[in-house]
């Protein structure tokens, strides 16, 4: 879920697997190697809550 948040702003992953899984994706553009400036503060809330839950 937080990589898909990252996605939609175009973020660049460097790991193989989420590189295959959002580049079949039609909307994904990967343009930016930092996204961050771009999150709304929801989107921040809601990555931080997010990675809260993953540990």
């Amino acid at each position: 879920m937080r990589n898909e948040i990252m996605a939609r702003h175009g973020y660049s992953f460097n790991s193989n697997d989420l590189k295959k899984h959002f580049e079949s994706q039609l909307w994904y553009f990967p343009l930016f190697t930092n996204v961050g400036n771009q999150l709304s503060d929801i989107e921040n809330v809601n990555v931080k809550f997010i990675q809260e839950h993953e540990k």
